[in-house]
């Protein structure tokens, strides 16, 4: 998913540019109507997607390199967090 890609809400959007020192673009998109929360940062050779939802307790970090992908998966309900490593094709 790519941010710029991402269109805007008509009510409640908030679009926020911010600059981060490991990542060249960082985009924060907020929808107050749904309680979502998404935040990507992209870099020459990485993307970096993080959805945070409020209401389920829920927050995935996604880390996609050029060869592998990383997905950390995190409950603080059940305080659970999950670690998983895959390569691009599988």
């Amino acid at each position: 998913m790519i941010c710029q890609d991402m269109r805007p809400y008509e009510n409640n959007e908030c679009i926020i540019p911010s600059v981060c020192e490991e990542f060249k673009k960082c985009v924060r998109c907020c929808e107050p109507e749904v309680h979502k929360c998404v935040r990507c940062c992209e870099p020459e050779v990485k993307k970096c997607f993080r959805y945070c939802e409020p209401e389920v307790k829920k927050c995935i970090q996604y880390l996609e390199l050029e060869v592998r992908k990383c997905i950390l998966y995190v409950e603080p309900e059940v305080k659970k967090c999950i670690y998983d490593l895959e390569p691009e094709v599988r």
